[in-house]
């Protein structure tokens, strides 16, 4: 048996060495190589998803108390799909291989399906708490309340019976029996405010009832019975307040203070009293003296005055009237004060208001003065552009030139006749004589000469000719203008 074993073990080596020959062995490395990157893409793609589901499920325990059942599943779904995860951060090859021999089914797919079903848990949470937070408002904030004073601390056995009415709530939302959730939301929230005034009463007026029953135990009710039923009766006021609302912070501090004072006042007049009893029937002189010193140190320091005149009762009020009086002398000093400080900014404004006038007057005053400038501008562009317009009408010809007559542009102005070149066909020279027309006054007349063209000029050469428009006025004489050609450089004039 052992030489066959030996013979076996051996064959099974050849056949491994032969195999590990073969040209198969090219193939299975890229193929395997395939593989790992495909596993590696695919862990990526699972890290990804394991992060966001991380972030979102930080806050899911919130959500329990919309459906205890559901959240229980899903955190079980949860951290089957965590341990799955951490089988794969380890060994990120094995994502997309089989979980074992009898399952088909990889990491990777198995990752997935225990995601899809806490998606599928967590959306129905949701809704869950979409339906409940509309019609468990009052409760949610009640409840939320409660646990903020500490509810759980102060009372826990009547927090836990309390948080159980307001688990069934959401189950009966849950379950789609609305009716009943809003029969019992009523009674969570008598039973819910029942809680906190308690609460309130507990912080707030117990201290005021444990002080005023160790004075009473002590006896100060019968020392000064009058002084002790006025601090019941302000403690009994402060619970009242508690009791209407024990959120009223401000209420509540300020009937508890005054509680508290009372009880104070219980203790000096009890003293006081006690301090009396203790007197002995040829005493009482020095105590009735006492207090005579104790109301005029108070008289002189006001004005100096000296009741001790009339009975303390009298002098209690006299003094009172002096309070009063200083009183209503600071209230005069400091409205005259207020006055004055007012008198003066008011001042302070009339010299600002006048030293903004005069500014405005300035500022009006250049105004005009640049209108008045911008006017004038106006004026002067359009002398420019009247004095301009008939030198446009200047033309410049090219060619042998008869002479023209333009008439003055004003009837009331004597103008000496103005010859314009125009272009005719070559020729000869010759004079032409052109009359000018009268003027209206019968007096004045001009006779025009002709201007002769130099004989010397040549038919092909362009002869121009050009006489500026001249005004001039009826009682002025015309003088000659001279014109001189281009050509030949004489100058012809014309004479009246």
């Amino acid at each position: 048996m052992n030489q066959l074993r030996k013979a076996l073990v051996a064959s099974a080596l050849v056949t491994l060495i032969g195999c590990q020959s073969t040209p198969k062995e090219g193939q299975q490395a890229v193929q395997t190589n395939q593989e790992l990157q495909q596993a590696n893409a695919e862990f990526a793609k699972i890290q990804t998803m394991q992060s966001e589901w991380t972030k979102t499920l930080a806050t899911v325990a919130e959500l329990k108390i919309y459906s205890p059942s559901d959240y229980a599943a899903l955190v079980k779904s949860w951290n089957e799909a965590s341990e799955l995860y951490n089988v794969m951060e380890k060994n990120p090859n094995v994502t997309t291989e089989d979980r074992s021999f009898f399952s088909s089914q990889s990491y990777a797919k198995a990752y997935q399906d225990k995601i899809a079903a806490v998606d599928a848990l967590h959306q129905t949470l949701l809704t869950f708490k979409g339906k409940a937070d509309v019609l468990l408002a009052d409760s949610i904030a009640q409840m939320h309340y409660l646990e903020k004073i500490f509810a759980k601390r102060h009372f826990p056995s009547e927090f836990r019976s309390l948080t159980v009415s307001y688990n069934k709530l959401f189950a009966y939302v849950k379950n789609d029996d609305l009716e009943d959730a809003q029969d019992k939301q009523v009674e969570f929230l008598d039973q819910g405010k029942k809680l906190e005034i308690k609460i309130s009463l507990k912080l707030h007026i117990s201290p005021l009832e444990q002080e005023r029953y160790v004075l009473q135990r002590e006896g100060f009710d019968d020392v000064a019975p009058m002084t002790f039923s006025a601090a019941q009766s302000e403690i009994q006021l402060a619970s009242n307040v508690v009791t209407r609302n024990p959120r009223d912070k401000a209420a509540i501090e300020a009937a508890v203070a005054k509680a508290r004072f009372e009880l104070q006042h219980v203790k000096q007049v009890a003293h006081q009293v006690k301090l009396l009893a203790a007197v002995e029937d040829d005493k009482y002189e020095g105590y009735v003296l006492e207090i005579e010193n104790q109301l005029l140190a108070i008289s002189k320091t006001i004005d100096g005055s000296d009741f001790r005149d009339v009975v303390l009762r009298e002098q209690a009020e006299k003094i009172l009237k002096q309070v009063k009086a200083l009183r209503n002398s600071d209230q005069v000093e400091q409205l005259a004060h207020q006055l004055a400080t007012e008198k003066t900014a008011t001042q302070s404004l009339t010299s600002d208001n006048e030293q903004l006038k005069a500014e405005l007057s300035q500022i009006k005053e250049l105004n005009k003065a640049y209108l008045n400038q911008i006017a004038q501008q106006a004026k002067l562009i359009e002398n420019l552009e009247k004095q301009l317009q008939p030198k446009e009408q200047a033309a410049v010809v090219p060619a042998a030139v008869t002479p023209t007559v333009v008439e003055p542009q004003s009837p009331n102005m004597d103008a000496a006749p103005q010859t314009v070149t125009e272009p005719v066909a070559p020729a000869a020279p010759e004079s032409t004589t052109v009359d000018t027309p009268a003027d209206e006054s019968p007096e004045a007349a001009t006779d025009t000469t002709s201007e002769v063209v130099s004989d010397s000029a040549s038919p092909t050469e362009p002869v121009t000719t050009v006489e500026p428009v001249s005004e001039t006025p009826a009682e002025l004489p015309v003088t000659e203008t001279p014109v001189e050609t281009p050509t030949t450089g004489e100058m012809t004039s014309a004479a009246n």
